[in-house]
């Protein structure tokens, strides 16, 4: 089994990184945040 790279092991976490805040975004508009911490 191949060694994986430091470039991929760092591409893999920013596509997951993405996709949950795709996620996180979409469940935002279709419920109403209830609790949410300032963006300040």
């Amino acid at each position: 089994m191949k060694k994986e790279t430091l470039a991929e092991l760092i591409a893999r976490t920013i596509i997951r990184y993405e996709q949950r805040k795709a996620e996180l975004q979409r469940s935002e508009e279709q419920s109403p945040p209830i609790k949410k911490p300032p963006s300040s």
